[in-house]
């Protein structure tokens, strides 16, 4: 496992592994409150899959905001649900107390997640370059690299509205 921390590519994918894992935890843990973690996930997977920079430096502040926002919640509301007695509850009651349970339940698995990914997640923006894909195209090059546009035919003169290919007769020309 500690090889995967020195290759980004190895780092991204099980980072993206991690991800999925917890916006499918944090899906199930909105049934009993509102949890950030599922667009947090997204845009995790966004910045894993596009390997922006940006995205990344974003992803890892709102990632420690919201561990440190999950820590406080089971802090108070958490330690509030763990003290419910849903067998002595009946009816709609009782199927609250127990929606607030696996709610609880699906949180403290997305804390112990985000706990084992963080360094991941933490490794995987200290190995992305800066500047990963140079232009829109999504092609990697080496720093200082130039990209000469693609070679023109000389027979070419622009376009169907300038005049097509040498020779030829246009519906502008006819």
């Amino acid at each position: 496992m500690l090889s995967v921390l020195d290759d980004a590519e190895q780092c991204g994918t099980w980072l993206s592994r991690f991800l999925v894992t917890e916006m499918i935890i944090a899906m199930f843990a909105t049934v009993g409150r509102g949890d950030p973690n599922v667009a947090l996930a997204i845009l995790g997977l966004y910045a894993v899959k596009n390997r922006k920079k940006d995205f990344m430096g974003i992803y890892v502040l709102t990632f420690l905001l919201a561990f440190i926002v999950d820590i406080i919640w089971l802090a108070t509301v958490g330690k509030d649900i763990d003290k419910l007695k849903c067998s002595q509850a009946s009816g709609t009651a009782k199927e609250v107390c127990n929606t607030a349970k696996f709610s609880l339940a699906m949180s403290i698995m997305n804390i112990i997640i985000k706990f084992f990914s963080a360094l991941l997640v933490y490794k995987f923006y200290v190995l992305m370059p800066e500047s990963y894909h140079e232009h829109s195209g999504g092609v990697s090059y080496p720093p200082g690299a130039t990209v000469a546009p693609p070679a023109q035919d000389p027979g070419y003169a622009g376009g169907p509205y300038a005049g097509g290919y040498a020779g030829e007769s246009s519906y502008q020309n006819a």
